[in-house]
């Protein structure tokens, strides 16, 4: 077992914090592994630079890959955890929302794991089988970012911010009211 405390992921509160979308500890676990194999390796290379006997080469084999998998579960969570979400709602929304978000280290649905897959089985399936799979998503998104952030940009045309059956407006608008965000508006013709 790598840590004993298995609610890192979420500052040791399970309660008011979660990782819905996975994303943090998927990158925590890619950290780690990268930074074991790359600090036993910097281990390896060290205790041959010195001339260090064989029977002791693995003592720093072993204290890099530990040093490293430290180093590199921070970084994943650091970088996993993301600052951010964005929504979008409207035709043409999707690919400003994600320019945006890309530029400013925030992060929209698209860019997930669950996302990607979704986005996926979208191409082949209708659109009244994947809305309800898009609104358990969507919601589980921005609830992944409880605690994280205090607003979220919502990129949204005058149509679909008028469309009450939206999935911005009849699921995302209750998850933002429920975790008190506030909403940073960019409205788009």
């Amino acid at each position: 077992m790598i840590a004993a405390n298995l609610y890192t992921y979420c500052a040791n509160n399970p309660i008011n914090f979660a990782d819905y979308t996975g994303e943090s500890i998927t990158a925590v676990a890619i950290g780690i592994t990268v930074g074991i194999l790359l600090g036993g390796l910097a281990g390896w290379g060290i205790a041959k630079y010195f001339n260090v006997p064989e029977e002791d080469t693995w003592k720093y084999i072993v204290g890099g890959a530990v040093i490293g998998g430290f180093i590199g579960g921070c970084a994943g969570y650091a970088l996993g955890a993301g600052s951010g979400a964005v929504l979008w709602s409207g035709k043409g929304m999707a690919d400003a929302a994600a320019a945006f978000a890309k530029q400013n280290g925030l992060k929209v649905l698209e860019q997930t794991l669950r996302g990607k897959l979704l986005s996926s089985m979208a191409k082949v399936l209708p659109y009244k089988v994947m809305r309800p799979l898009w609104e358990a998503a969507s919601a589980r998104f921005l609830m992944s970012y409880a605690g994280k952030q205090a607003f979220v940009h919502v990129f949204i045309t005058a149509q679909a911010y008028e469309n009450m059956k939206s999935v911005f407006n009849s699921v995302e608008m209750q998850v933002i009211a429920d975790l008190g965000l506030k909403i940073i508006w960019h409205f788009v013709e």
